[in-house]
């Protein structure tokens, strides 16, 4: 009998030695606080929070503190007449819920405030916290967020109707703005610096088209049109360049794609200014091992980056 004595006695003194050590509701109610002061988005800890305070008997105080904020919070929302007044009342009321993060009266007026603020994502967050408190008003709670997420969608499918009004508004500008462009340069002749290998290359807009050509070289230099004269590119040995281009943006390229040199071909893009003053060729050599790159700048025979200069408008030539 005195050895179940002393057994028993063990065991009580084992127990109560297990509860004196472990942690009462306050001081993990107190350390999951802290923990929040670190990370005070970590919803899955305020989660924790107000499921402890729940379980809590007598419920957790309000901060003095906490109260202060949150009395600031709806004054502000009470003198609120712009976005600038919300934001300060849900500054307010964060800070109240940072100092007793298991109010879930706090949660729900803080929701309140973002969905006025146009800020739906939140206030569904906070409304979700304020339900685990077991609120009397569950049900229009839940049916709140269901309006919240309407909301969220109407009004993403506002931004996008927006969003393609304005791209149709751009369009409509640049169509326009690319129409009076073709009318200010047609029938302009372009011709390249007459100090590049190939300054005889030269330029004709025409009827919407971009025609290429090379002069005789009479003109360069020249401001007498007169002296200038075109005539369309016939050299059967590049077969690949195309003579007639129609136009239709601002950037023209080669529609038959290339003309073959050596071991590559070479493509080319003529991009007409905004203004219509020059048009600049680039080309591109595409290698028969499948690397490709911009003609260099010294190269001036591909005259990459080279502007052809409006020299004059067709009234006065005669093409040959």
């Amino acid at each position: 009998m005195k050895q179940i004595g002393i057994f028993l006695l063990a065991v009580v003194c084992i127990s109560l030695c297990a509860q004196a050590q472990a942690p009462t509701e306050q001081q993990r109610l107190q350390r999951y606080a802290a923990d929040l002061q670190g990370n005070p988005s970590d919803n899955a800890l305020r989660a924790k929070i107000i499921t402890l305070a729940q379980e809590m008997k007598p419920a957790p105080p309000i901060p003095e503190a906490a109260r202060e904020h949150y009395v600031m919070a709806t004054t502000f929302v009470g003198s609120a007449k712009d976005a600038t007044g919300y934001e300060r009342a849900i500054g307010e009321f964060k800070a109240a819920l940072l100092a007793a993060p298991w109010w879930a009266e706090a949660y729900k007026n803080l929701a309140i405030v973002q969905k006025t603020a146009v800020r739906y994502d939140d206030a569904i967050a906070n409304l979700q916290l304020y339900l685990l408190s077991q609120p009397v008003d569950a049900r229009d709670a839940q049916d709140e967020i269901y309006k919240l997420k309407a909301l969220k969608q109407a009004a993403k499918d506002d931004q996008i109707a927006q969003a393609e009004r304005e791209r149709e508004e751009q369009q409509r500008a640049y169509e326009a703005a690319f129409a009076a462009l073709l009318r200010q340069i047609e029938g302009s002749r372009y011709s390249a610096p007459s100090d590049a290998d190939w300054g005889r290359q030269a330029l004709l807009i025409r009827d919407g088209y971009l025609i290429r050509g090379i002069t005789d070289g009479r003109g360069l230099g020249s401001r007498d049109p007169r002296s200038w004269r075109f005539e369309e590119h016939s050299d059967k040995n590049l077969p690949g360049n195309s003579v007639h281009q129609k136009i239709t943006a601002y950037e023209v390229h080669n529609t038959s794609n290339c003309t073959i040199l050596w071991d590559y071909m070479e493509y080319e893009t003529f991009v007409i200014s905004e203004d219509g003053s020059t048009i600049t060729r680039r080309s591109r050599m595409r290698f028969t091992n499948g690397a490709e790159k911009e003609r260099p700048d010294h190269r001036v025979l591909s005259g990459a980056l080279t502007s052809l200069k409006c020299n004059a408008t067709a009234d006065n030539h005669t093409d040959s």
